[in-house]
Order: C-alpha cells, then sequence, then structure tokens
C-alpha cells in the first residue's frame, strides 16, 4: 500500500499528516499544540501587563515638561 493511499485512509478517518512520516497527526495532538501555543500567549499577555502595570506606577513628569521638550525637539 503507498502513502498517499495511507494517507487517503486515514484522511477518511478524521486524521491528517504533519509531513511524508507514516504517524498520522491527530485531533488531541492537534489540541495539544494549540493548548501549547495559548500558553505561551498568555505567558507573553501577562509580561505585558506587567510592563503596563509597572510603567503606570512611575510617576508622569509634569505636563508642561512634556511640552517644553516636545517644541525643543521640533527645533
Amino acid at each position: 500500500m503507498g502513502v498517499k493511499k495511507r494517507a487517503r485512509e486515514f484522511a477518511e478517518q478524521g486524521f491528517r499528516f504533519t509531513d511524508h512520516a507514516t504517524r498520522p497527526y491527530s485531533r488531541i495532538d492537534a489540541l495539544r499544540s494549540e493548548v501549547a501555543n495559548l500558553e505561551v500567549k498568555l505567558v507573553a499577555a501577562r509580561a505585558r501587563l506587567a510592563q503596563a502595570e509597572a510603567a503606570e506606577a512611575r510617576p508622569d513628569p509634569d505636563e508642561r515638561e512634556r511640552r517644553i521638550r516636545a517644541l525643543i525637539a521640533k527645533v
């Protein structure tokens, strides 16, 4: 039995191949991969949140000073 024929049979059963290997890529593998990707995104979002909270905790310079600096930067 050729690889293409086996791939077609696996596809009919709800599997798909990751590459030309003989191990089918199951729905469980797809869900595990999706969970891992979401965990990575969650960690990144938590890091961005911590940075935003740290930025808000720092005292803002006076609004007047910001305007003066902006005017100086334009010159």
